[in-house]
């Protein structure tokens, strides 16, 4: 005779549940950054996203992905009431400015300070990645980064935010990973781009220029 209790059911769920919990939480973001008062409270508009080095050992921050995170790193700062300039903008000066970047790490206060106000900006963002492993993408969309972060005000060329971060993220966030591995990347990417704005304090209106 076939068995109505739930009994079977119940313990798949018990199971499933367990499983669940015992899975590691993402993001799981280690986060070095250091958040100056001068951010908090002055919180500057128009910002200057620098293009994003890859200085990882296997290059594997590829160009595609290095334009994708700008994009979505500017779209974040946007959501947290910031102004992210125009990328045609900032690089015709990125363009004259090409050899001193190579030459030098785009997550550098003292680099950042050099090229400060050349877009009539309030502040210049530079971002470095160390380490970009993608190996685990395939299952479950997981990716493991490390980063250098650095800000520096374009007025007084103070320091807002530096330091690294590191962690894992995941395609389609708290979500189902997207099915197709393209767009597994592209959107771990956004979830990286994601992990660092996230630390950033949300401007308030009426401060800065706007």
């Amino acid at each position: 005779m076939a068995d109505y209790t739930g009994k079977g059911s119940f313990g798949v769920v018990i199971l499933a549940f367990v499983a669940a919990s015992c899975q590691t939480p993402v993001p799981e973001i280690t986060s070095g950054l250091d958040i100056s008062s001068a951010l908090r409270v002055g919180q500057p508009a128009e910002i200057v996203v620098l293009p994003l080095v890859d200085a990882s050992q296997n290059q594997n921050f590829t160009a595609q992905l290095r334009a994708h995170a700008r994009v979505e790193i500017a779209n974040a700062l946007i959501d947290r009431r910031y102004t992210s300039l125009a990328k045609g903008f900032v690089d015709t000066v990125v363009a004259r400015e090409a050899v001193s970047i190579a030459n030098s790490s785009v997550a550098d206060a003292a680099y950042l300070v050099s090229v400060k106000g050349s877009w009539d900006e309030d502040a210049v963002l530079g971002i470095r990645v160390d380490r970009w492993d993608g190996s685990r993408i395939r299952d479950g969309g997981f990716l493991y980064f490390e980063a250098e972060v650095t800000m520096i005000d374009s007025g007084t060329g103070e320091t807002l935010c530096s330091g690294q971060i590191s962690g894992t993220v995941k395609a389609g966030g708290a979500g189902a990973a997207p099915i197709a591995g393209s767009t597994r990347v592209m959107d771990a990417t956004t979830q990286f781009a994601l992990a660092i704005i996230d630390q950033f304090p949300r401007r308030w209106p009426g401060k800065g220029k706007n």
